[in-house]
C-alpha cells in the first residue's frame, strides 16, 4: 500500500522544528493554499448565485451580524455587493460568505 497520512498533530510537531528559513517556506506555502482554496470556494459561491435574490451573511463583520439577509445589488468577480437594509443599503461581501435563502 501507500505511506500512510501524517496526522496533524506529527505535522505540528515538524513545523516546531524548522528553522526560521524553513518556517517561513512553509507558512508561504500554507497561506498561498489558504488563499486558493478561499478563492475557489468563492467562485464556486458566485455560479450559485444571481443577482436579486436573497442571501444570508455567514461571516462576522462589524457593522453586519452573521445570520443577517439581504438582497444581492451585484455581482462582480471576486465580490458580491449585496442591501442588507437596516445595516447599510451596499457591503462589498466575499461570496464564500453568503448562502442562498431558500
Amino acid at each position: 500500500g501507500g505511506k500512510a497520512m501524517r496526522t496533524v498533530v506529527e505535522v505540528q510537531q515538524d513545523i516546531l522544528q524548522l528553522g526560521d528559513h524553513d518556517l517561513e517556506a512553509v507558512l508561504r506555502c500554507a497561506m498561498a493554499e489558504h488563499r486558493r482554496r478561499q478563492a475557489e470556494r468563492s467562485f464556486a459561491r458566485i455560479t450559485a448565485l444571481r443577482r436579486a435574490c436573497r442571501v444570508r451573511f455567514l461571516g462576522s463583520a462589524a457593522r453586519v451580524p452573521r445570520g443577517a439577509e439581504g438582497r444581492i445589488l451585484e455581482i462582480n468577480r471576486r465580490s458580491v455587493c449585496v442591501d442588507f437594509g437596516e445595516y447599510g443599503d451596499r457591503w462589498r461581501v466575499d461570496a464564500a460568505l453568503l448562502e442562498p435563502v431558500a
